[in-house]
């Protein structure tokens, strides 16, 4: 080994052994975010709990063109160092929790004039306990390129490769940088290209040797994808995907495409890519096209494959939720600028993208509602990275943050975050406000389970502004807690192991303002028998609460009358016997509930009755005028009693009925 490779090696190994944080903890967890956009298949669905809320853990400054994660640690690749030739990258090791850094390698320049080196790849890998990358060193008229395999955690050399010196012409600048780096299986592929063709090699991954090289026509624009025996590569000047066998670097088949592949594609069963127009393809694993279909404008970014979907982000702002099976929309999601940087999802259903509006957004896989999103004050370019539970973005300001908490424990298995509760009502009570929802159409659960979600409220004064409130079990609530006057606003997440769905609709509602009742109406007062009997209404406004009971006032005198009687707020009459017969009697009624009285009826005016003698024969009586008559009825007493004592009946019932009529 060259002096000059020793040199880096040790620096590499030196600085990613700094300090005991670097030693594996027990109880940790390895990553599956040790490859750009996962692992080889770089589909994006990385295995761990991403986290529900915007939740910021740190930020710190720090260029960031690229990183990775593994085992508490974050991979980052900055370009932003340059000399008056060129521009260079290095790599910083930082620590998730906290954003410290833990090592960098720097300037790997050795102090001769016009000389640097740098990274060549802005996606390194580690897996397996071990860590790859490219790197080169500047001589002024030639470059060395270097491939380099060491354990992260222990000063064991692996191996280091010397490609050769090659001339300027041999870099060409990608989205990725110039080295694309992917391992599976025990093998390392990398893909470069030189003078316009596309080099591949497969190393094997513990000695450095090279098990295979092959070239192909173009300029390769994609870090390869691996599916099982099968490695695809795009190209960033020809329209197609070629896929080589993993064995022996054959070509297995070519796939046409309407316009270059300028990034991954994703692998779940099929590859799943986008092209720089915009149309998206799912092809087999053989090489047959399974659909393809245009949602929107041009593609960037690699597919994420999660829960039967294909979420896509776009040029136009969009990300696309599509069908795995069938290529159909599903939802779509608009974010204020272009989509470049690939979206991730958790296991607990939350899609992870990044917008040039300087946004993180934060959505339910389901649906496609916001669960929460960030404003990192500049344009979001780099793929975020989701590890232990943190979620890892870079802006193009230089700022690095970190959301959630680290978590090294799984949540349920099968669990993903529920769809919002539905149909979400306030309806204003007296005193309080009552809300009533459904359940959410998707649950989250397991297939095996049937599952069962609570529901966090959140409520506001104004709209938009709501904040959480309460957690509840059922699909209603009343809210006691409310001032008069005051309009509240609500919405409602639902919530299972996975963690919280997006709001429910926002609705609003007060509480109704208690008052006396009004005044009771239609009091009427007559003669029933030798009763006087009084009816009414009950007031047209209760005040907001139940009428607990009714005051009856009466007086001899329109201008003194007194309370007289109290009955019960379920009734509406009263029957008065105790009067003196023939004389005029004054009533009024009053209803009253737990705030107060209402105010007074209007007066009404009876006569009181002649009392009879023979009340049934008064009720014969008027039993007998209501059926058929008093004509008749007279003419019915006549032939069965006397002529004396029919007259006398007869005067009483005239009374009693001048009685009646006189009342108002």
């Amino acid at each position: 080994m060259t002096s000059s490779r020793m040199i880096l090696l040790v620096i590499v190994l030196f600085l990613l052994l700094l300090g005991s944080n670097l030693v594996l903890s027990e109880g940790e967890q390895a990553s599956d975010s040790g490859q750009f956009h996962g692992d080889e298949r770089h589909n994006g669905f990385i295995a761990s709990v991403g986290p529900a809320s915007a939740l910021l853990a740190w930020k710190i400054n720090q260029k960031c063109d690229g990183m990775i994660a593994s085992s508490g640690r974050l991979f980052v690749v900055d370009s932003s160092t340059s000399t008056s030739r060129i521009t260079y990258a290095r790599m910083h090791i930082l620590n998730e929790t906290n954003g410290t850094k833990l090592g960098d390698v720097p300037d790997w320049s050795r102090g001769w004039i016009g000389q640097a080196a740098g990274l060549l790849t802005r996606y390194p890998v580690i897996e397996a306990g071990n860590i790859f990358l490219s790197y080169w060193e500047n001589w002024g008229f030639w470059w060395e390129k270097y491939t380099t395999a060491a354990n992260p955690f222990s000063i064991e050399e692996k191996w280091t490769k010397f490609l050769g010196h090659v001339g300027g012409e041999y870099y060409i600048q990608l989205p990725y940088n110039k080295f694309l780096l992917t391992y599976s299986k025990g093998k390392l592929f990398e893909a470069y290209t030189y003078d316009s063709n596309g080099v591949v090699h497969a190393y094997i991954a513990g000695s450095g040797s090279i098990a295979w090289e092959v070239k192909v026509k173009g300029t390769i624009s994609t870090i390869p994808t691996v599916a099982d025996d099968v490695v695809v590569i795009g190209f960033l000047d020809n329209s197609k995907i070629v896929a080589l066998s993993t064995s022996n670097g054959e070509v297995l088949w070519s796939f046409e495409t309407d316009s270059p592949v300028p990034s991954s594609p994703a692998y779940s069963s099929n590859f799943y890519f986008g092209s720089a127009t915009g149309v998206v393809y799912a092809v087999s694993r053989d090489g047959k096209e399974l659909w393809h279909t245009k949602p929107g404008g041009g593609i960037e970014t690699t597919p994420a494959i999660a829960f039967g979907r294909v979420f896509v982000g776009s040029d136009d702002g969009n990300l696309y939720a599509l069908n795995e099976t069938s290529g159909k929309l599903l939802w779509k999601y608009s974010t204020g600028g272009p989509i470049i940087a690939s979206p991730i999802v958790s296991i607990n259903g939350i899609v992870y993208v990044g917008s040039t509006d300087g946004r993180i957004y934060a959505l339910n896989s389901e649906d496609g509602n916001l669960v929460w999103s960030d404003d990192t004050g500049s344009s979001i370019e780099v793929t975020p990275v989701l590890d232990n539970g943190m979620l890892f973005v870079a802006s193009s300001d230089g700022t690095m943050r970190a959301y959630g908490k680290p978590s090294f424990a799984s949540i349920a298995p099968g669990w993903r975050l529920p769809s919002p509760p539905r149909n979400l009502t306030a309806a204003g009570g007296v005193g309080y406000i009552l809300l009533t929802w459904k359940p959410p159409s998707f649950t989250g659960a397991p297939q095996d389970s049937k599952g069962s979600v609570i529901y966090n409220i959140f409520r506001g004064t104004a709209p938009g502004q709501e904040k959480f409130y309460v957690q509840v079990n059922g699909t209603s609530y009343t809210d006691n807690q409310v001032e008069l006057g005051t309009t509240y606003y609500y919405t409602v997440t639902a919530v299972n192991p996975a963690g919280a769905s997006g709001f429910s609709n926002e609705v609003s509602a007060s509480a109704s303002v208690v008052t006396t009742p009004s005044a009771v109406s239609n009091l009427t007062a007559s003669i029933a028998g030798d009763s006087i009997r009084l009816t009414w209404s009950p007031p047209s406004s209760t005040g907001g609460l139940p009428i607990t009971e009714y005051i009856i006032y009466r007086g001899i005198d329109l201008s003194s009358l007194s309370i007289y009687a109290t009955i019960s707020g379920n009734v509406t009459s009263f029957a008065d016997t105790n009067f003196d017969p023939g004389r005029t009697y004054y009533y009024k009624v009053q209803a009253v509930n737990a705030k107060g009285k209402g105010d007074p009826s209007s007066t009404v005016t009876v006569v009181a009755p002649e009392k009879s003698p023979w009340p049934w024969i008064d009720l014969i009586l008027a039993i007998v005028a209501t059926a058929i008559g008093t004509i008749i009825a007279e003419l019915i007493l006549r032939i069965l009693f006397s002529r004396s004592l029919a007259d006398l009946v007869l005067r009483i019932f005239s009374r009693s009925r001048r009685s009646k009529n006189s009342s108002s």
